[in-house]
């Protein structure tokens, strides 16, 4: 019976642990990062030799089937300057990701079917 009741102790022990860390309120912090100079450089090129090498505004295609279109999974490139955070001058690099994902409830030939829209998937970077 004295192990029953130790093991009875440790199970009240636990449970009045875990009540203590499920009352706890979760901390929340915002974060806004202001960012300009952004520029979306488009992998709608076959030539990779040709990557950063036109210092000219390079017309981009849309994303699409057709031709002149970019087609589903190109990759896209985003960089831009940091200047701000939470309103204090700060510097840094914003860069993303962009792979172009058409998916549609009704997609026409060439784009994923799928419960929702979407047009890409992103990922973004900041470094402060």
């Amino acid at each position: 019976m004295i192990g029953g009741h130790r093991a009875l102790a440790i199970s009240l022990f636990a449970f009045a642990a875990c009540h203590q860390v499920l009352a706890q309120a979760s901390a929340t912090a915002n974060v806004t990062i202001d960012v300009a100079n952004v520029v979306e450089y488009r992998g709608d090129i076959t030539d990779i030799t040709q990557f950063a090498r036109n210092p000219n505004i390079t017309p981009t295609a849309e994303v699409g089937n057709g031709p002149g279109q970019t087609p589903n999974f190109a990759l896209n490139t985003v960089i831009g300057d940091i200047v701000a955070v939470n309103g204090q001058p700060a510097k840094g690099l914003f860069a993303a990701g962009v792979r172009a994902a058409g998916a549609n409830t009704n997609p026409p030939p060439g784009r994923a079917i799928a419960d929702v829209n979407r047009t890409a998937i992103r990922e973004n970077i900041f470094e402060i």
